[in-house]
């Protein structure tokens, strides 16, 4: 941990789209001196992809604040972090990955495990902050917390390069290279989320195969395995139509039946990467430095 500050590898309880109840790791961060009387400013934070094999979890990492996007300076303004892996990452089960109602669950039970950590001083209220896959994981963790999660309060959401238009997105990405390891993954997450969705009944031998390697590597290694192969090598079919290839702006169906009452009602602020009908701020006009997200979510708390 960074000087001045102290962090706790946590396990928590969540729950897994069938309702199931299922361990979750992650990581809390904080600066060593002793919490203000009213409590601390909290960061949820959620990662970008790393992989789906749990090598991958950001919390086994020896110095895991540096995988936080400004995590330092963030602590040294005097913030905490919570950090979670997601399902399946350091914890028994596959990784449901780009499935935005799981990372959703682990974010916000990330939160209610850190409240209860003894020393930490960390409320109810939060910012949630993620980057690529962690941008559609805060956006969903807003989306469902009233529901899930009321005893919680989600000040502001910032959402950077959120996975959103799945659709437009899967277009773009099977004309790059490396594509192919990122749709591969996105069919496995969504078979991880629904288990009657067979992979092995839209993946060629060569798919089948890659799949088994993309539960024993990182993302790094995946796509560099992966580059130059094409997504017709991997999947019978074309990816961009064929469940559980995602096909949707939230990729599981599972994920689109979200209660009417459960609309975001924090702030948002997103960065450019696929958010359709919502607040987009250009990074050009906005400099986003690590104290500016949560100074213009704080109003909330008053």
């Amino acid at each position: 941990m960074p000087s001045g500050t102290r962090g706790w590898r946590i396990l928590y309880h969540s729950r897994n789209l069938a309702g199931t109840d299922i361990a979750v790791s992650g990581f809390v961060a904080t600066p060593a001196s002793p919490p203000p009387p009213t409590g601390r400013h909290v960061i949820a934070w959620a990662h970008g992809t790393t992989g789906s094999s749990d090598s991958c979890a950001p919390s086994t990492d020896l110095r895991p604040v540096d995988g936080v996007e400004d995590g330092r300076a963030l602590l040294a303004a005097g913030y905490a972090i919570v950090a979670t892996d997601y399902e399946g990452l350091g914890t028994p089960g596959p990784h449901p990955y780009l499935v935005g109602a799981s990372e959703a669950r682990s974010v916000l039970d990330g939160m209610r495990a850190a409240h209860r950590l003894s020393g930490a001083g960390i409320g109810t209220a939060f910012i949630a902050f993620g980057h690529s896959q962690g941008g559609q994981a805060v956006l969903q963790a807003a989306q469902i917390a009233r529901s899930y999660a009321p005893e919680l309060t989600v000040l502001g959401v910032a959402a950077a390069s959120p996975p959103t238009n799945m659709t437009a997105l899967t277009a773009g990405v099977t004309r790059l290279d490396f594509g192919a390891a990122y749709l591969l993954a996105a069919a496995a997450g969504y078979s991880a989320a629904h288990p009657t969705a067979l992979l092995s009944t839209i993946l060629t031998d060569r798919g089948v195969a890659a799949a088994s390697l993309n539960e024993q590597i990182c993302n790094p290694q995946l796509v560099d395995r992966l580059t130059g192969v094409t997504a017709a090598d991997l999947f019978l079919h074309d990816s961009r139509g064929t469940e559980p290839s995602p096909t949707d702006s939230t990729v599981s169906p599972h994920d689109r039946r979200v209660p009417p009452e459960d609309q975001p009602t924090a702030d948002r602020w997103a960065e450019p990467g696929g958010v359709a009908a919502d607040t987009v701020v250009n990074s050009a006009r906005f400099q986003a430095t690590p104290p500016t997200v949560p100074r213009r979510c704080q109003s909330r708390r008053k």
